[in-house]
């Protein structure tokens, strides 16, 4: 039987070579014109799909037949040497066994992972057979569930029900498009992912940061679940290469003033658009006559970062968008500071233990800074409740901390020595917490400016700018605030976290 079907395998291979020849013969003749060559593809097209015989069956039979073959070969041989040489026929039929064991869970893995690039001629046959069975299953249970009134479980049996019959009438492909439908934010972050790790010279990167805009605003991909689901590490990625692009443009001499200007407006509007973690340009640093690149200073600008990735699911992306608001409101005057500029800046701290209350006083007081305080007096303390500074929290304190002055309220320089003294503790302690150090070393700038002349800050000599390197800051130079008037025991200002974890995983 074996050879009956490889000789009719062989067979068929050799008429379907024949047809094909005979489908190119008649369909790209040279002696017909282009019309009439387009009227016979289409008549012989409607022949190979919509025969009696569909010519896709024909291909797809043959390997079919031809896995049979093999397969009765085998259980033949194996027949075969157990009545002749058992000695022999025992290690053959194991290796068999297992080929075939192989051979079955290569049928299933289409089934299992659609995406899988695995396959026999009978995967097709065994999903058909188990999206049937499958379906038949689920009808039988939605009519129990309508027998019993259970509506809950009616609907969720009825999307089981209709899956499976799509699965049955689209066949593999219907469960790739549907599964590709369902994954495609996934997808095309990693198509982004993979697009920026395959970019090479400043041309490209120019288009591709220029298309950003275009594709966030795009049909074609589901902006909301691409926002909803961006990872930081991704983020961090895109603003890594955007800022080394634009730093070897503005460092250039060969590139002229026009691509320039170009090409930091193209950045911008990227950072307008991605609340990414930034990064310092040092050659923006070092040269006088180009505009800092940050985003733009509007409520319009950090409401959309707001109404875009509020619903991210990586705490670090929705820290890192609470750091680009902080960024933008720190750049508004006094007098363009509103409603909407409250409510947005209370928003992005509201799980952080924000009193409405205690921040509508200091938004409003005329000390400028006060707002400025009670936002870093609130990081620091989650960060201290929660042991953990992430990063996009270490740079929001950074970038409170430039903007504290001295004249400040007097409860919330309590409140900062209160934090400060706890965290001096921690930093000294037996096992010193390495958050406790990053936030001092993070807010060092507030304790000197809030204790000029009283003592206790360092002096210039040894409080030098090698503070703002973690590899040299020293807690030793450092001390507790001591002043009663610094240190009150009234009530914090600011209210304990109400649901804080505690992890222990410092920074």
């Amino acid at each position: 039987m074996s050879l009956v079907i490889s000789l009719t395998c062989a067979l068929l291979a050799t008429s379907l070579q024949q047809w094909t020849r005979r489908y190119t013969m008649n369909t790209q003749s040279k002696l017909s014109s282009p019309q009439e060559q387009a009227r016979k593809c289409a008549f012989f097209t409607d022949g190979l799909d919509e025969g009696p015989i569909p010519l896709p069956w024909a291909v797809q039979g043959m390997p079919a037949l031809l896995h049979i073959s093999v397969l009765l070969f085998f259980a033949g041989l194996v027949v075969f040497l157990f009545n002749i040489n058992i000695t022999v026929a025992i290690p053959l039929a194991s290796w068999i066994a297992f080929s075939f064991l192989a051979y079955v869970c290569i049928t299933l893995m289409p089934i299992v992972w659609p995406d899988s690039p695995y396959h026999t001629p009978f995967s097709s046959l065994v999903g058909f057979v188990y999206a049937f069975l499958a379906h038949s299953c689920f009808q039988y249970l939605v009519s129990i569930a309508i027998r019993t009134r259970r509506y809950d479980s009616y609907l969720i049996f009825r999307e089981l029900e209709r899956r499976y019959r799509r699965r049955i009438s689209g066949g593999h492909m219907g469960v790739v498009q549907e599964e590709i439908l369902y994954l495609s934010a996934k997808i095309d972050l990693r198509i982004l992912a993979k697009t920026l790790h395959a970019l090479s010279g400043d041309d490209s990167m120019e288009r591709f940061f220029q298309s950003i805009p275009g594709f966030l605003g795009s049909d074609l991909v589901q902006v909301h679940n691409i926002r909803k689901h961006l990872p930081f590490r991704l983020a961090r990625l895109l603003m890594g290469i955007l800022h080394g692009f634009l730093d070897r443009t503005l460092a250039s001499q060969f590139i002229p003033e026009e691509t320039k200007n170009r090409r930091l407006k193209i950045c911008e509007d990227v950072m307008n658009l991605i609340p990414g973690p930034t990064v310092p340009l040092k050659f923006l640093d070092d040269t006088a006559g180009w505009r800092p690149i940050k985003a733009s200073q509007t409520i319009e600008t950090a409401q959309t970062l707001a109404a875009s990735w509020s619903e991210n699911t990586d705490q670090e992306m929705s820290l890192c968008t609470r750091h680009r608001i902080v960024e933008i409101f720190s750049g508004v005057g006094m007098q363009e500071r509103n409603d909407r500029w409250e409510r947005l800046v209370a928003q992005q701290f509201s799980s952080s233990g924000l009193d409405r209350d205690a921040f509508h006083h200091h938004f409003n007081s005329p000390n400028n800074d006060d707002v400025f305080l009670y936002m870093l007096n609130l990081i620091i303390l989650e960060a201290t409740v929660t042991n953990s500074l992430p990063a996009s929290s270490a740079t929001t304190l950074s970038t409170l901390s430039d903007l504290v002055t001295p004249g400040i309220d007097s409860n919330l320089r309590n409140e900062f020595c209160r934090l400060w003294n706890s965290n001096i503790a921690e930093a000294r302690g037996l096992w010193a917490s390495q958050t406790s150090i990053e936030i001092l070393r993070r807010g060092h700038r507030v304790f000197f400016a809030l204790h000029q002349g009283t003592g206790v800050e360092p002096t210039p000599s040894t409080a030098d700018t090698h503070d703002d390197d973690p590899q040299t800051f020293r807690v030793s130079l450092y001390g507790h605030c001591t002043f009663p008037d610094h240190v009150d025991v009234t009530p914090s200002v600011v209210p304990v976290p109400p649901s804080l974890p505690f992890p222990s995983n410092p920074v």
